[in-house]
């Protein structure tokens, strides 16, 4: 599947980088697997830091690991669906 045009840009504009950086002009379903997977793989090790200061809403504990389960099931969910480019360039002709 591609998406092109202004979906994307308007995504970009929202979630992009800030004045003067910049950004990503184009992200494919290969790059978006392997941040999930890398972001699932680091909170299996932040998750218990995130829990002992965890102080909002409640001082329940398990913010990290609320994060950490969320973001697994996130990547597991990436690595099975269909690949798909974004551009934020209008398609050609």
């Amino acid at each position: 599947m591609r998406v092109q045009g202004a979906p994307c840009r308007r995504a970009a504009a929202q979630w992009g980088p800030a004045e003067g950086e910049r950004g990503v002009e184009r992200l494919d379903g290969a790059a978006v697997r392997a941040w999930a997977q890398a972001a699932a793989e680091l909170l299996v090790h932040a998750a218990p830091r995130i829990d002992a200061v965890n102080v909002f809403p409640v001082p329940d504990s398990d913010t990290g690991t609320n994060v950490r389960l969320t973001v697994a099931g996130g990547a597991r969910r990436a690595a099975k669906a269909p690949v798909m480019l974004c551009s934020t360039r209008e398609p050609s002709p």
